[in-house]
């Protein structure tokens, strides 16, 4: 789901620092995810925030929770998409993905929680799109 800190702050009636130490406290469980700096985030700015158990309603397809007592890596990119995809699509509730949705995903390093380990879409640079137009 996109959201804003304020809108937050107001449903949970906390103050911003409480409010960023309780998401650094969540982010650092594996039980949500999100890619910026808590610290950095201010009141008013946008950021995507995923929940380990289902994605929201709104929710952009951008991230998915693998619990960490299941996690594996794989040397091969083909067993390491087919291993995500099982749960991409558990938490998604989708079927049939096709393993290339993961070349978007940063599989060398997801973000590695106490109880759930995030696998995210990575936005490419400007120079890595440039070289590949190139290529």
């Amino acid at each position: 789901m996109e959201i804003k800190l304020s809108q937050m702050q107001v449903s949970l009636d906390m103050e911003l620092l409480q409010l960023k130490r309780l998401l650094i406290a969540h982010k650092k469980e594996g039980t949500v995810f999100f890619e910026e700096e808590a610290t950095h985030l201010n009141r008013m700015q946008y950021f995507h925030l995923y929940f380990y158990l289902r994605p929201g309603t709104k929710t952009s397809i951008n991230a998915f929770p693998i619990p960490i007592k299941d996690f594996q890596m794989y040397k091969s990119r083909k067993d390491q998409y087919s291993f995500m995809r099982f749960y991409f699509e558990n938490y998604y509730q989708v079927n049939e993905i096709d393993l290339t949705h993961f070349e978007h995903y940063d599989f060398k390093r997801p973000y590695v929680g106490r109880r759930f380990i995030w696998y995210y879409k990575v936005q490419p640079s400007i120079e890595n799109e440039m070289a590949i137009g190139f290529e």
